[in-house]
């Protein structure tokens, strides 16, 4: 039983007088203060909803130009999550049933009035705890949504700073004289804007965990085509559904930038015109093949990437490596490099 003088806010939904004095006294004899408004019209329950906070709402079945169907469905457009309980002397069972289904908590026969406060206290302590849920997931809500801003914050300071990293290459790249010098810093731009890339689309990614890596080879390859200059080689691209989490996407990224680079630099020599290819595709058991294949001059007779000395076969080899990946290369009418690798378990 409630502590007495216990305030309760009672909003009636009641044609009958009597029966709503009868409730109150039901009400007070189990130690509440009853603060009570009974109405009997939609237009007064959307005013009394506006301006007074209530604890509880006990609806008569039928009323003469008002029902319970609609006055449950009034306050569950308001947002009030409020106790609803039908208080009636004539309802039927599958009437009952189906206003339950539509939201309302409890039913209580008017001739049982002693099941009338068990039934207020059990779904106030209900609403209570929804109430308290509701508050402790918006609060998880907002949370989530300032680690977003802060990682997408990263991601978009993280590609400004490697940009500008790029800058300083650039710089320095034209005080050099020495051509092989100048391909070096060029070729080591080019790394660094395809790690910024991953993050500028991470940036971009409405899941900020994850890039759609065939968006990311779009970019990476018309970036590269314009860099080069190479009007007489074109790109396909055959990518499937695939994203990739940041430490997937960068190794994976610099692979595609070595490989593109190395056919746009020496595969179509004396303005030859091409086709590069790039494709990656994922098995069933998870494994994922990386496929960049020109139809160019070749590799050299007797070329083993492994055994390379070249400073992007290098690193080729050294990302391959850490995708816990294998390599192979052939002469099919051209070069193709063939990266096998599976998911890490993270991404």
């Amino acid at each position: 039983m409630a502590d007495v003088h216990r305030n309760l806010a009672v909003l009636m939904i009641e044609d009958s007088e009597r029966d709503a004095l009868l409730i109150l006294d039901q009400i007070e004899s189990s130690g509440y203060h009853a603060i009570s408004e009974r109405i009997e019209t939609a237009e007064e329950l959307t005013e009394t909803l506006v301006r007074t906070r209530w604890d509880v709402v006990l609806s008569d079945y039928s009323l003469p130009a008002f029902d319970t169907a609609e006055a449950l469905a009034l306050i569950q457009r308001s947002g009030n999550d409020l106790p609803f309980i039908i208080v009636s002397g004539a309802i039927g069972e599958e009437a009952a049933v189906a206003l339950m289904k539509a939201g309302a908590h409890d039913y209580v026969m008017k001739t049982h009035l002693a099941r009338l406060v068990p039934a207020i206290e059990r779904e106030m302590a209900e609403a209570q705890t929804r109430r308290e849920r509701s508050a402790a997931e918006e609060s998880i809500r907002l949370s989530l949504k300032e680690k977003e801003l802060l990682l997408k914050e990263i991601h978009h300071r993280v590609k400004n700073n490697l940009q500008v990293i790029c800058s300083i290459l650039h710089l320095q790249q034209d005080k050099i004289h020495d051509t092989e010098m100048v391909h070096l810093f060029l070729e080591t731009q080019h790394r660094v804007r395809s790690m910024a890339l991953v993050h500028d689309k991470l940036y971009q990614s409405p899941s900020l965990a994850t890039i759609d890596f065939n968006d990311y080879v779009q970019s990476l390859s018309t970036e590269l085509l314009r860099t080069f200059w190479k009007p007489g080689v074109s790109m396909a691209i055959d990518i499937a559904d695939i994203s990739f989490g940041v430490d997937t996407a960068v190794p994976c990224g610099l692979i595609v930038n070595e490989l593109l680079t190395n056919s746009l630099k020496h595969g179509f020599p004396d303005e030859r015109p091409g086709q590069i290819q790039i494709g990656l595709h994922h098995d069933p058991h998870g494994d994922y093949t990386l496929t960049v294949r020109d139809n160019g001059v070749g590799f050299p007779p007797g070329y083993d990437m492994h055994k390379a000395t070249s400073m992007g076969t290098q690193v080729i080899c050294s990302l391959v490596d850490q995708l816990d990946g294998t390599s192979e290369t052939t002469n099919q009418e051209g070069a193709l490099t063939t990266i096998r690798f599976p998911l890490p378990p993270h991404d």
